[in-house]
């Protein structure tokens, strides 16, 4: 065993367990390491999302992401209240997929409203490297 003092559990969405939660109750983020450590030597986690932060440590499976819920969410709402517009705002790459759920389809209405953003933006310092 590893003789370290942590807490966890499931987060359940709906009827179904989603993803697993542990934290250290001694609020040491270097005990999730050792966990996340010993995981990764006895278990196969492909497949999973592992994401750590201070003292919480996540394991989500693949298919549980930002897009996925974004798309079940709109829709949702479409299903009850019809197509309306979408907006997706993020300061993290790891977010561009959740912010794909917003990008407008093609068509000549969308081809020309989108065309003159890129002229518009191509005067703004690139933040991220092509």
């Amino acid at each position: 065993m590893l003789g370290l003092s942590l807490r966890g559990w499931l987060e359940w969405v709906e009827d179904y367990a989603v993803y697993l939660v542990v934290k250290s109750n001694a609020s040491r983020p270097e005990d999730l390491q050792q966990l996340l450590h010993a995981l990764r030597e006895t278990l196969d986690l492909h497949g999973f999302y592992i994401h750590m932060n201070g003292n919480n440590l996540a394991l989500l499976p693949d298919p549980v992401n930002k897009r996925a819920a974004a798309a079940e969410i709109l829709r949702r709402h479409t299903a009850v209240h019809g197509r309306v517009p979408v907006f997706g705002l993020g300061i993290a790459c790891r977010i561009w997929a959740f912010c794909a759920c917003a990008i407008l389809r093609p068509s000549r209405r969308t081809a020309s409203w989108v065309g003159n953003c890129h002229e518009r933006a191509a005067g703004f310092p690139r933040l991220v490297s092509a």
